[in-house]
C-alpha cells in the first residue's frame, strides 16, 4: 500500500502527543492533518475529508465521545472510521466509544508496532472502500450506457412496426384466397405481439426509474378482461385454444385502464404460450376483503416449484421439462411491476404437469394498509 496516498487527522489537545504521533506515522509515509480543538474536527472534516481520524478521548471544552458523535452525525464526515486514543483502560468507555461509532480503542501508553498495524487496517480497509466505490460508479456508467441504448433501439424499431401493422391492415381490405387470408392473420398477429414487446419493455424502464405517469379511472373488470381477448382473440383462434371468460358482475376497479389491460394481455398471452391445441384458458374474478381479485388459469405444462420463486424477475427464463426456456419473462416482470405501482400484488400457483393459476389483486386504495399477508382469498 502506497501510504503517501492516505490522509489521517490527528485530534490531541496537547502539544506533545500530537508530536510522536506525527513522528510515528511519519515514517510510515502518511499525510497528517492536526487539531486540537474539537469543536472545529466537524468542520475540518467536511472541507479535507481525511482517510482515518485517531481521536483522544480526554481535550478541554468538548471531549472525544462528543465529538465522535458529532462526526457520526454529520451526512459528509459519518463514513470516516474513527479510532479513540485515550490513557484510560476503562471498559465503560471502550464499551461507549463503539456505540457511538468509532472502529478501534488505542491505550496510551501505546506500542508504535500496535498503533502502525491498527492504523494500516484502517486504511487499508478504506482504499477497498474507495476502490469498490469506483467500481460500482463504473457500473453503473455502463448499465445507463445500456440502458439508454436499449431505449433507443426500442424506440427505432416502433416506427417500422407502426408501417408493418398499417401495411397489414390496409391488406386485410382486399380480398384474398384462404391461403393469403391465413398468412395476412398470422403476419397481423405477429406484427401485434412486437409491437407490444417493444411497449412492455420501454414500460419497464419507466416504470423502474419512477417515470410511468398514472391514469387511474373508473372501470369494471369486465371491461378489462374484454379489452385483452379482443386483443389476442385472433391468435386464441389460430392456436385452437378455447378461452373462458367469468368476471365479476357489478363491480368496479379504481385503476390504470392500459397497465391492467396490458398485464391481463400478458398474462393471457402466457397462458396461450404454453397451452396444446383443444386446451382451455380461464379467465375470471372476484371481491377479496381489501380489493378485486383477478384469476387467470391454463392446463399447460406447469411450472417448477423452484422457478416461481423468480419467474416474476426481469429477464427470467423457465427451465426444458416445466415451462419451455423460450420465455423471456419480460411479460411477467411487467406484471409484477404494474401492479406493484398500484400496490397490488401478483403470484403463481403451479404443480408440473398441473397447468398454472396466475393470480393478482389490485386494492382498494381506501382499504391498501389492510393489504398485508398475500396471497388472500
Amino acid at each position: 500500500m502506497d501510504n503517501s496516498q492516505g490522509l489521517i487527522l490527528l485530534v490531541d489537545d496537547e502539544p506533545i502527543s500530537l508530536k510522536m504521533l506525527s513522528a510515528l506515522l511519519g515514517k510510515a509515509s502518511y499525510q497528517m492533518l492536526f487539531q486540537s480543538r474539537g469543536e472545529d474536527v466537524v468542520k475540518i472534516c467536511g472541507l479535507r475529508k481525511p482517510d482515518l481520524i485517531l481521536l483522544d478521548l480526554m481535550m478541554e471544552g468538548i471531549d472525544g465521545f462528543e465529538v465522535c458523535r458529532r462526526l457520526k452525525s454529520d451526512p459528509v464526515c459519518a463514513g470516516i472510521p474513527v479510532i479513540i486514543v485515550s490513557a484510560t483502560e476503562s471498559q465503560e468507555d471502550k464499551i461507549k466509544a463503539f456505540r457511538l461509532g468509532a472502529v478501534d480503542f488505542i491505550t496510551k501508553p501505546y506500542n508504535p508496532d500496535e498503533v502502525l498495524a491498527r492504523v494500516g487496517t484502517q486504511m487499508q480497509l478504506q482504499a477497498a472502500k474507495r476502490q469498490v466505490e469506483r467500481q460500482f460508479e463504473e457500473l453503473r456508467r455502463l448499465e445507463q450506457m445500456r440502458e439508454q441504448m436499449m431505449q433507443m433501439t426500442i424506440h427505432d424499431l416502433r416506427s417500422p412496426l407502426h408501417n408493418i401493422m398499417i401495411t397489414l391492415k390496409l391488406m386485410g381490405e382486399r380480398e384474398g384466397d384462404d391461403e393469403f387470408n391465413e398468412l395476412h392473420r398470422l403476419a397481423s398477429a405477429s406484427a401485434k405481439a412486437a409491437a407490444n414487446l417493444t411497449a412492455t419493455f420501454l414500460d419497464i424502464s419507466r416504470i423502474e426509474s419512477g417515470r410511468m405517469p398514472m391514469l387511474r379511472q373508473t372501470c369494471s373488470p369486465a371491461e378489462l378482461i374484454d379489452i385483452a381477448l379482443t386483443e389476442l382473440q385472433t391468435q386464441f383462434q389460430m392456436r385452437g385454444v378455447k378461452v373462458l371468460s367469468k368476471p365479476a358482475e357489478g363491480r368496479e376497479v379504481e385503476c390504470d385502464r392500459d397497465l391492467i389491460s396490458r398485464v391481463l394481455i400478458n398474462l393471457l398471452g402466457n397462458a396461450l404460450k404454453f397451452s396444446e391445441p383443444g386446451k382451455e384458458v380461464h379467465v375470471s374474478s372476484h371481491d377479496a376483503e381489501v380489493g378485486h381479485m383477478f384469476i387467470v388459469r391454463d392446463e399447460g405444462p406447469g411450472i417448477a416449484e423452484e422457478a416461481q420463486k423468480w419467474i416474476f424477475q426481469t429477464y427470467s427464463q423457465t427451465e426444458e421439462g416445466s415451462r419451455k426456456p423460450h420465455s423471456h419473462g419480460i411479460g411477467l416482470a411487467f406484471c409484477r411491476l404494474a401492479l406493484e405501482l398500484h400496490g397490488g400484488r401478483i403470484w403463481v400457483e403451479s404443480q408440473p404437469g398441473a397447468g398454472a393459476v396466475f393470480t393478482f389483486l389490485l386494492p382498494d386504495r381506501k382499504k391498501r394498509t389492510a393489504h398485508v399477508g398475500l396471497p388472500l382469498s
